[in-house]
């Protein structure tokens, strides 16, 4: 069973930066919202955030390769100010989280 957005923020609100994600069909992306990410609100701790801070995809994805901060470097970039909804979109599209951890 996938695991929500909403449960991942909520059970890594406590770290201050957030373990990478990784999706059912092999996916992963570095999803970050603190008071240093590109993120709305820029604060940390929050249950809900308007707009995350992608980072360092496993592949490119067409959902966001549009707000790459390089779109030179699709993987080795970040991906500032992306909507909950459109985070939300690109889970479900690679068949939402199944994990997440600082070492898979």
């Amino acid at each position: 069973m996938a695991i929500s957005l909403a449960k991942f923020v909520a059970d890594t609100n406590n770290q201050f930066i957030r373990p990478r994600v990784y999706c059912e069909d092999g996916y992963s992306i570095s999803i970050q919202a603190n008071d240093c990410a590109y993120c709305v609100p820029r604060a940390n701790g929050r249950a809900y955030y308007e707009s995350f801070e992608l980072g360092y995809p496993s592949d490119t994805d067409d959902l966001i390769d549009r707000y790459s901060e390089d779109p030179t470097n699709l993987l080795g970039t970040v991906y500032p100010y992306i909507d909950w909804i459109i985070v939300e979109k690109l889970l479900d599209k690679h068949g939402g989280i199944v994990r997440f951890e600082d070492d898979a």
